[in-house]
This record gives C-alpha cells, structure tokens and sequence, in this order.
C-alpha cells in the first residue's frame, strides 16, 4: 500500500520513507510522511488520508522543510 500511495504522490515505489507516524488533523485520522525533498537539505513533510493510495491519495497537507 506504501508503494501506491508513494505513486499517487508523484515519488517512487523505492523512495525511502524518513519517517511516519499516525496524527489527527481537523478530526480526522491522518498518517504524517516524512519523505526526501528536491535537495539533499530538503525534507518534505505530506500529511494523507489512511487509505492513501495512486487512485485517492488523500492529500491533506505538504510542506517542504530546509534541514540546516
């Protein structure tokens, strides 16, 4: 299901995920994904649905972070 839900999001199915974890966002369940950014500096941080998939990701949040 992560490798879909990567597709889904534009990433490929062997993009390391940096990090996850289950959050509340407005009520709702939601999954926080911490994924590479465009530059080695860059994280990027996508909030989705729990059943993100290609077909539905879910896209609740994304932004992109500049580790320093």
């Amino acid at each position: 299901r992560r490798a879909s839900c990567l597709a889904g999001l534009g990433y490929g199915p062997a993009t390391t995920v940096l990090g996850a974890r289950p959050l509340g966002m407005n009520g709702r369940p939601a999954v926080l994904l911490l994924l590479p950014g465009e530059t080695a500096e860059a994280v990027a941080a996508v909030v989705v649905e729990p059943g993100c998939s290609s077909a539905h990701t879910g896209l609740l949040a994304k932004s992109v972070v500049t580790r320093t």
